[in-house]
């Protein structure tokens, strides 16, 4: 479960593998997105943004040819195992807020 502002999430829309990242991470979403990594065999979950009813969107900045890639929006749906790793650039924009 992640507390939120005032909202505690026990169900995401979906959770992508940052396949790019330093070390092993997901990113847990519903309308708001979560980091989710590990410290000293614990997992450490990062809120990222203000808690919002928004759909959630995300967009490489450094995409192909370093120019920014489309926006992408999650929302409920059914996802393959091929659409799980979040791959694409260095430089992330999550509905608005850049990691």
């Amino acid at each position: 479960m992640v507390k939120h502002g005032d909202r505690t999430i026990a169900r995401f829309w979906r959770v992508a593998m940052l396949t790019e990242a330093p070390r092993p991470a997901l990113l847990a979403s519903t309308t708001d997105f979560h980091l989710i990594t590990e410290g000293n065999g614990a997992a450490i979950v990062r809120s990222l943004g203000r808690p919002t009813t928004s759909m959630a969107d995300c967009q490489w900045l450094d995409g192909a040819a370093w120019q920014p890639a489309p926006v992408a929006s999650f929302g409920i749906e059914k996802v393959t195992p091929e659409q799980l790793p979040l791959a694409g650039g260095r430089w992330l924009v999550l509905s608005g807020w850049k990691i």
